[in-house]
């Protein structure tokens, strides 16, 4: 194989003034650039699955306060009080989530993850919006990543999600 020839920086031809800027360059403000479409602000996923965590752990907390209260009146708080527990903050979580999804636009772990919907929820889907909420925090969060950037609840909604973010994503 033959090497290139070997060349020096002396050898090669420079403009004499190559290291000075040119007189006649337009400002970058000047310049007519074509408007680019913003990108999609959107809630992150990190959100949604944030949100279902939420909802676990705002029906997960008056569970165990109703265990603690069983415990603290003297009662064992074997398999008999479990049911009882979960009952109650599950009717606890229906009506503040039915509240809030009238009054702030989203169920309490929405609004923990700073998340609203962007109009008011149909009435009438109220009530398989608040299953599938259950259903999403039910599994952990892991259900809330179908779907990518268009939630499933805010698909049944049938409006958009905005986000309360406190943290600039500079």
């Amino acid at each position: 194989m033959k090497k290139p020839p070997q060349t020096s920086p002396e050898d090669l031809d420079f403009p004499a003034n190559w290291d000075r800027l040119v007189e006649d360059v337009q400002p970058v403000e000047e310049l007519d650039l074509p408007q680019e479409p913003p990108l999609d602000t959107g809630p992150s996923l990190i959100s949604f699955l944030a949100a279902s965590w939420a909802e676990l752990v705002v029906v997960l907390v008056p569970c165990a306060a109703a265990l603690g209260v069983v415990r603290l009146l003297g009662y064992r708080t074997g398999a008999p009080a479990l049911p009882w527990a979960a009952l109650l903050a599950g009717a606890w979580w229906l009506t503040a989530a039915t509240v809030l999804l009238v009054v702030r636009r989203g169920t309490p772990g929405m609004l923990l993850a700073g998340l609203t919907f962007a109009d008011e929820v149909p009435r009438m889907r109220m009530p398989l919006l608040l299953v599938l909420i259950l259903v999403l925090a039910a599994s952990a969060g892991l259900l809330a990543l179908l779907g990518g950037r268009r939630w499933l609840p805010a698909a049944v909604a049938g409006t958009g999600l905005t986000s309360n973010d406190l943290v600039d994503e500079d």
